[in-house]
């Protein structure tokens, strides 16, 4: 822990936190009436994580001075650590009367707003931190935090990179760096992200959490496991490891406990998109398609811009023998997701039962096109070619599919 210098001499004594608390103490004894003193008292017990005894010196000292804006900036953060939020805010408006160009006063505001879901305002006071300190890293990674849960990833992940390179040791900035390249599809920097999450506080829930998601991305889903069951234990009550965990059993094709683990997802957290997408997967792969349409439907309701709840909505519709529905749902999945390989071979495939053949050539001809190596995508490419009475072509796909 680095020293703090007291002394009014050229060259000042470095005491250790615990040293200069108890120098303090003796002061206070003699000076009690110091409103400076218990100030100081108060930002040395925060710094040593002691927040009741911060906000009582911190209390002290605007008991003393009341236009003390620091001692209630100070108050503002103690009782914020305490989870006292609405008494929070009350103590960082006051700080912001006093002094408006406290930086910290503004981004503590903005946590408080950030939590309350308040996103806008959240932004516009950790923007209103960073110009008044550039170097704050604390309201770089708000802003990152903001920008993430506004959907912003680019501008999270800029947040996110600022505040580590002002020296930020929070483990949630290098978290929320993680989280914004997975958005961004890089998993290989997501993973190093988590790293130093998890180096941080290798109690990381998110970061463990995150380790699984990257690892999902990069088609490795036994390592995706492994971290999402370190998740889990971590943390019982959080729906995205259960998801995690559910999607890695299906990549597994273990889909009755990934279903137990979707159910788990959504029990915590009923708005979960994702949670009933995986539902609808893993009853799909069960062979329950009239559910696996149902559970998809709720994912389309709950996240109508999600590529994968569509392309499963089509998938039950087509096992359920409703193929123009299903070709309209897969429309849909390509139309919000052109890269989406799936989309496109449930499309080709629900053409071809229909009869439209070079419909279906076109549908397989673009998976191909998005991954070469997809065996589904030839063959139902050697089926249209047939179909269309092009043996050769037919042929030449079918070697490909092997």
């Amino acid at each position: 822990m680095g020293g703090i210098g007291i002394g009014g001499g050229t060259k000042p004594e470095y005491l250790t936190p615990e040293e200069a608390l108890a120098a303090l103490d003796r002061d206070v004894r003699r000076h009690p009436g110091d409103a400076g003193m218990h100030e100081e008292r108060g930002d040395i017990l925060a710094s040593l994580g002691r927040p009741a005894e911060a906000l009582a010196a911190f209390s002290e000292a605007v008991r003393l001075d009341p236009a003390r804006a620091g001692a209630r900036e100070g108050r503002g953060w103690a009782l914020y650590r305490l989870c006292r939020p609405k008494r929070a805010f009350k103590a960082f408006n006051e700080a912001v009367r006093l002094d408006p160009a406290r930086p910290g006063a503004h981004e503590g505001r903005g946590w408080i707003h950030y939590h309350r879901n308040r996103l806008g305002r959240a932004l516009g006071e950790f923007n209103e931190a960073v110009r008044l300190d550039i170097t704050r890293s604390g309201a770089h990674e708000g802003r990152g935090w903001a920008l993430s849960r506004l959907g912003r990833w680019k501008g999270a992940l800029g947040a996110f990179n600022e505040a580590v390179r002002m020296g930020s040791e929070s483990a949630y900035a290098h978290e929320g760096r993680g989280w914004a390249l997975i958005h961004l599809d890089r998993p290989k920097r997501a993973l190093a992200a988590f790293d130093e999450a998890v180096r941080l506080d290798p109690e990381s829930l998110g970061g463990h959490e995150g380790y699984g998601w990257a690892f999902l991305h990069l088609d490795r889903p036994k390592r995706a496991l492994a971290a999402f069951n370190e998740a889990v234990r971590l943390g019982p009550a959080r729906p995205g490891a259960h998801e995690g965990r559910g999607w890695a059993l299906i990549h597994l094709d273990r889909p009755k406990r990934a279903l137990g683990e979707f159910n788990e997802a959504v029990r915590l957290d009923p708005e979960r998109g994702g949670g009933h997408e995986g539902r609808g997967w893993a009853l799909y792969k069960l062979d329950r398609p009239k559910r696996a349409l149902a559970a998809f439907e709720e994912a389309v309701r709950l996240s109508p811009e999600s590529g994968g709840a569509h392309r499963g909505r089509g998938a039950a519709l087509s096992a359920l023998g409703r193929r123009e529905e299903a070709i309209e749902a897969f429309d849909e999945a390509v139309r919000l997701d052109p890269k989406n390989t799936g989309g496109h071979l449930g499309r080709g495939d629900a053409l071809f039962v229909l009869g439209r053949s070079a419909e279906a050539l076109g549908a397989h001809d673009n998976a191909v096109g998005l991954d070469a190596g997809s065996a589904a995508g030839h063959r139902g490419r050697g089926e249209a070619q047939a179909a269309l009475g092009r043996h050769e072509e037919a042929l030449a796909a079918y070697d490909e599919a092997v």
